[in-house]
């Protein structure tokens, strides 16, 4: 298998573990700012309340978020995956959009989201081609009751069909 054969067959084989869909979001100078739908999302720590996400190093929206101080990190629920879709491929947030609102370290936050994370860069580590970004948490919000938007195998769905508790 070749080198790109690989990395496609590899692909798919993560996109069969279910995640949740996050828009990691950073303020622009002047109002407004940036969002990235992100699914790479992950507890790090509790002592201190640490929280990750990783950011491609090809990306053109690199610079944006590896290198802003702060960010905040909304977990969407089910009925926002439009707001996944727009990030996914662009990331400009317009003064006054109402779905966002501003958190500690001027964090932007998605309204109606389940739950949501306002931090502080505490690390950036080369992770391949990736960076992985660390993000001290400062305030949070959540849970909501409403179901969360999930990603598997290129779809987006809810975690309303969940069965048992751990």
């Amino acid at each position: 298998m070749n080198e790109i054969n690989a990395s496609i067959a590899l692909r798919r084989a993560l996109g069969a573990y279910a995640t949740g869909v996050t828009i990691v979001a950073v303020p622009a100078a002047g109002g407004g700012g940036f969002g990235i739908t992100v699914n790479s999302f992950h507890s790090v720590s509790l002592s201190p309340p640490l929280i990750g996400w990783c950011i491609g190093k090809d990306s053109l929206r690199f610079r944006t978020f590896a290198d802003a101080p702060a960010f905040g990190i909304s977990v969407l629920a089910g009925g926002q995956s439009d707001l996944a879709q727009r990030f996914a491929t662009d990331s400009e947030i317009t003064p006054g959009d109402a779905r966002f609102e501003h958190g500690a370290e001027g964090a932007l936050l998605v309204q109606g989201a389940v739950s949501r994370f306002a931090c502080s860069v505490w690390a950036r580590n080369d992770a391949g081609d990736h960076v992985a970004l660390i993000g001290e948490v400062k305030t949070f919000d959540g849970p909501s009751e409403a179901e969360a938007l999930t990603f598997l195998r290129g779809a987006y769905g809810t975690t309303g069909r969940l069965t048992g508790k751990a």
